[in-house]
């Protein structure tokens, strides 16, 4: 009985498939990204920013609305960049909204 060789191509194939979906498969959900933006916007929050600085911390607020949407949706690439904008727009309304107190 003869055991069928496997071509070549299919082999090729095979390892290139694998080489795409392995890392596809081993994205890690952006867990700390999400808990910075969040904790992040607290901070903004409790500054007063939602008053001091409204634009900059409803931006914020809507990254991380979308950050969970994408998350949920599987997209964890797209989750994790849009946590990090909106930890860094919530950091700056912070910031401004620091600043408001002092004038």
């Amino acid at each position: 009985m003869k055991i069928p060789i496997v071509s070549l191509k299919f082999k090729l194939t095979f390892s290139a498939l694998l080489c795409l979906l392995i890392p596809a498969c081993m994205a890690t959900a952006p867990v700390q990204e999400m808990s910075n933006a969040r904790q992040t916007l607290q901070t903004a929050k409790t500054a007063r920013a939602d008053l001091y600085a409204q634009d900059k911390y409803s931006r914020a607020k809507a990254y991380l609305d979308e950050a969970a949407n994408q998350l949920n949706a599987g997209d964890f690439s797209q989750a994790r960049e849009l946590a990090l904008q909106a930890t860094q727009e919530a950091k700056q309304a912070h910031l401004d909204a620091i600043n408001s107190h002092r004038k």
